[in-house]
């Protein structure tokens, strides 16, 4: 195995597990721009070495057999989405994933699994070359951007719990997920890194744990795992088939027969990943989330997972009708979402539709199949990851300035506000007051004035009104009813005799 492999896959998750623990917010921005600069660094270094253009295979390190271990880390991300899905009364996703979990240690621990090749565990060629370079260096550029937009992010949304540990130490956990799938050759292993992104998306949609939030992650947790559910039926598929799990073999060629079948389960998953027709909504979704989350989902991670898995499968289905109707899928989501973009007037929204738009391109270049439209696919991929990486980026830091400006008004509205007030209320007290309390005694007498209003036309009232105005100007919350107007306009009513009883307002 070489070490430059096993640092992709082990470095970011070892970040991510650090990360958990560290709480000084200096420490932590340290750890992940040295571990940014070192993943980017180790990516190049890969491609450098590795990307002559020749199919290289490797294994784990001393070709360790994998034994039981996919199906334990299987078991474990089960027991997540059991326990989230439960808490949340959302009962899809657990039903989704325990039926995965059931199929596939029905197949592991029955012996109907094919004992994997150990020296050909992993992939590399010029496409994942590409996949390599866009998640080890788009991707922890994102990661690095984030330090600054998320500290942003938090100072004006105080409402929102910082849970900063976790977003970071997720993000280092989706590049490590993202660095095994792309460069996965058994099918099982990729499963394992597939639902590793499904949980990290999934994570990170819902960070600010509203209930709208809440709402879009579980929709792309189902979406996703439903695709996750049709590659292990694929798999099933295969080896009660007896073909190949190995991805280089599986794609050699056209296939026919059953096999077929379990490449087309492949490309039903790629579709999901990829937020293509009708499974697009779960990425429109993903815009409520923090921008970097928008821009690691839409650029280097997730949906360049599905569309990747696509072209690997493209060799097998070209020609075929299941090839057309991939292309036919990819195509009419390009149109559709285009039409709908043209209409769209919020900025993230127009960046989601075009990112699902840009993604059916490349699922029709798959889809179609000629090793032409495969690398015009490829360089869809690499000009998307590119640009909608920094447009959302852009627009993220370009929302926070326009809240931190907004704040900023309504703070100043608020002064100015409680700052007239001030001074019609001193005004009141010189001019309406001292009438008043001369009269006293006689307004008592007729028109029988309670004893706690005599309180009515002390400073500290008004003060609390004031103070009470600010806030609920400042939360959006001030009506048209002004306490102070109203009880100025009943003293001034009670100075000219008009027989308006002397009140606090309430």
């Amino acid at each position: 195995m070489s070490s430059l492999l096993a640092f992709l896959l082990a470095f970011p998750l070892l970040v991510a597990v650090v990360l958990l623990f560290v709480t000084r917010a200096t420490i932590r921005n340290l750890i992940v721009i040295v571990a940014s600069v070192a993943v980017a660094a180790a990516a190049i270094a890969m491609a450098v070495t590795f990307g002559n253009g020749d199919s290289i295979f490797f294994g784990l390190p001393g070709n360790m057999a994998l034994g039981h271990s996919l199906l334990v880390a299987e078991a474990v991300m089960t027991t997540f989405v059991v326990v989230v899905g439960v808490r949340s009364r959302r009962f899809l996703a657990p039903l989704l994933g325990l039926t995965q979990l059931a199929l596939m240690g029905f197949m592991d621990l029955t012996g109907r699994l094919p004992e994997p090749d150990l020296s050909r565990l992993f992939w590399f060629d010029r496409l994942t070359m590409v996949m390599v370079l866009i998640v080890g260096i788009v991707g922890t550029l994102i990661c690095v951007n984030a330090i600054g937009y998320m500290r942003d992010y938090h100072r004006s949304s105080p409402m929102i719990r910082g849970r900063r540990t976790v977003f970071f130490s997720v993000l280092f956990l989706f590049l490590s997920g993202m660095f095994g799938l792309v460069m996965a050759n058994d099918l099982p292993l990729m499963l394992l890194f597939w639902e590793v992104t499904t949980l990290c998306s999934f994570v990170l949609i819902g960070y600010t744990r509203t209930e709208e939030t809440i709402g879009y992650a579980f929709t792309a947790l189902n979406m996703n795992l439903l695709g996750g559910l049709g590659f292990a039926a694929a798999i099933a598929v295969l080896a009660n088939q007896n073909a190949s799990l190995e991805l280089d073999k599986l794609t050699a060629g056209p296939v026919s027969g059953l096999v077929l079948l379990a490449v087309a389960l492949l490309a039903f998953a790629g579709i999901t990943k990829s937020a293509q027709m009708p499974f697009s909504s779960w990425l429109l979704g993903a815009m409520y989330a923090p921008s970097p989350t928008s821009a690691l989902l839409h650029s280097s991670t997730m949906v360049k997972a599905g569309v990747f898995l696509l072209l690997r499968l493209s060799p097998a289905i070209a020609g075929s009708d299941l090839g057309t109707m991939v292309a036919f899928i990819g195509m009419l989501t390009f149109l559709f979402v285009s039409l709908v973009g043209l209409t769209e007037q919020n900025t993230k929204k127009v960046l989601a539709y075009s990112t699902i738009g840009s993604l059916g391109l490349i699922v029709g270049c798959a889809g179609l199949g000629s090793p032409e439209l495969i690398w015009v696919g490829v360089m869809i991929i690499i000009f998307h990851a590119l640009a909608k990486g920094l447009l959302f980026l852009v627009v993220g830091h370009h929302r926070e300035q326009v809240l931190h400006q907004g704040h900023g008004e309504l703070r100043h509205a608020s002064q100015q506000v409680a700052a007239g007030e001030r001074t019609r209320s001193d005004r009141h007290r010189r001019h309406v007051h001292r009438p008043v309390r001369y009269r006293r005694g006689e307004v008592e007498r007729h028109q029988g004035v309670p004893a706690g209003a005599r309180t009515a036309g002390r400073p500290d009232a008004h003060d609390h009104g004031l103070r009470q105005l600010a806030d609920d100007l400042l939360l959006g919350q001030a009506t048209h009813q002004d306490p102070v107007d109203e009880e100025g306009q009943r003293l001034r009513a009670l100075h000219r005799g008009q027989g308006q009883p002397l009140r606090m307002a309430h």
